[in-house]
């Protein structure tokens, strides 16, 4: 018996030693990783996540106020961030009416502000299906608004629970 696990264990241990690494079989290790975290439930409240998408759009709103920043940029911001960013002329009434639902709600509060000479603060709203829009303050003489999306999904997988307060 002793004779026959020598004789197995030695083809066994010989394989074990080959076994190749995810990187060598051209897996990216860093994106599994990821993904690994991001499979991890994370208990956030209503509070928290409000909170830290108001943050990030406040932050979004500074870079979009920037001069001369590009439409490159705006893309690359949102491919980065996995976010849309839109922006609406108040003034073209075929742009508003293609939109639907709450959308459509602060489009047209928005529009009525302007109207009324005030200025757009910025603006958090929750949507429908669970998703936000934070609208970006504008000044008195634009005729156009802008709105950033975040999507709940992803913004609970960037949140950093170890960072929040």
């Amino acid at each position: 018996m002793k004779n026959l696990l020598a004789i197995l264990g030695i083809p066994l241990l010989l394989l074990s030693c080959n076994v190749p690494n995810p990187k060598d079989k051209g897996y990216d290790t860093k994106e599994i990783a990821e993904e690994i975290r991001n499979k991890k439930i994370k208990k956030l409240t209503p509070t928290q996540i409000n909170a830290w998408v108001y943050e990030e759009g406040l932050k979004i709103q500074s870079l979009l106020n920037q001069q001369g920043f590009s439409e490159a940029q705006t893309d690359s911001l949102e491919k980065a961030k996995k976010i849309k960013i839109e922006s609406i002329d108040l003034s073209k009434k075929e742009q508003i009416e293609k939109y639907k639902g709450k959308t459509r709600q602060i489009i047209e509060a928005c529009a009525y502000e302007i109207e009324n000479g005030k200025v757009v603060k910025s603006n958090l709203q929750q949507l429908e299906n669970q998703d936000f829009i934070f609208t970006v303050a504008s000044d008195k003489s634009e005729k156009s608004i802008k709105f950033i999306y975040f999507y709940k999904k992803e913004v609970v997988k960037q949140i950093d629970t170890k960072k929040l307060r």
